[in-house]
C-alpha cells in the first residue's frame, strides 16, 4: 500500500506545480508585458475645458477675428481673413476636369454661399467657343457649387480646351476658368 501512496502524492505534486508554475506566467504577463495605460500629468486630468469665445472689434475693413482661450492657454484663430460672402461678385475654382473613355466631367467650388442661381458653362478651343451648356447653381454647407457638368465625349473633339464658367445668382455674378486636356 506504500507504494500508492507515494505514486499518488507524485500525482497531486505534479499538479501542484503546474499550477503554480501557470499562475507565476500570469502574474509575470499582467505586471510586465500587459500593456499599461499612458499616463497624463495631473495639469490634463482636469474634468471640463472653459472655452471662452470673443468677437473683436470689427475694424473700417469689414475684418473681424475670432478667437478661443482653452483653459487659460493662448488663443487659437478660428478665421483670418475676409469674409467671402460680403465679396460683391462670386468667386471659385474649377476642383476637377476629366475626361473617362465616354464623358466629360467638370466640378467647380464656388467660395459663396447662395441659394439658386446658374453656371453656364462654355468649353473654348483656339478663342472659339467649341461648346456651351448651364447648370444650376446650388447651395452647399458654407459655399456652393455648380450641379455638375458631365458632358458626353462626343460634344468636342480632342485637344486642349479653356474653361470658362460664368456664374450669376441674384445681384452678384462671377467667372471661373480652367483648363481641360483631352
Amino acid at each position: 500500500m506504500r507504494r500508492k501512496t507515494r505514486k499518488n502524492s507524485k500525482i497531486i505534486f505534479g499538479i501542484l506545480i503546474i499550477i503554480a508554475l501557470g499562475v507565476a506566467a500570469v502574474v509575470a504577463y499582467e505586471y510586465f508585458l500587459k500593456p499599461k495605460p499612458e499616463e497624463k500629468p495631473a495639469d490634463e486630468w482636469a474634468p471640463t475645458q472653459i472655452v471662452t469665445s470673443t468677437q473683436e472689434p470689427v475694424d473700417d475693413q469689414g475684418k473681424g477675428e475670432v478667437v478661443e482661450t482653452v483653459n487659460g492657454k493662448e488663443p487659437v484663430v478660428q478665421y483670418d481673413g475676409d469674409n467671402p460672402n460680403d465679396n460683391g461678385g462670386l468667386t471659385g475654382v474649377v476642383t476637377y476636369a476629366g475626361a473617362t473613355d465616354s464623358s466629360i466631367i467638370i466640378r467647380v467650388n464656388i467660395d459663396q454661399y447662395v441659394d439658386g442661381g446658374t453656371c453656364q458653362l462654355s468649353l473654348m478651343q483656339d478663342g472659339d467657343i467649341a461648346f456651351t451648356t448651364s447648370a444650376n447653381l446650388i447651395a452647399d454647407v458654407s459655399t456652393s457649387t455648380c450641379e455638375g457638368f458631365n458632358l458626353s465625349r462626343s460634344v468636342v473633339g480632342s485637344g486642349n480646351f479653356a474653361i470658362s464658367i460664368k456664374l450669376s445668382s441674384g445681384d452678384k455674378t462671377g467667372v471661373i476658368n480652367g483648363e481641360l486636356n483631352l
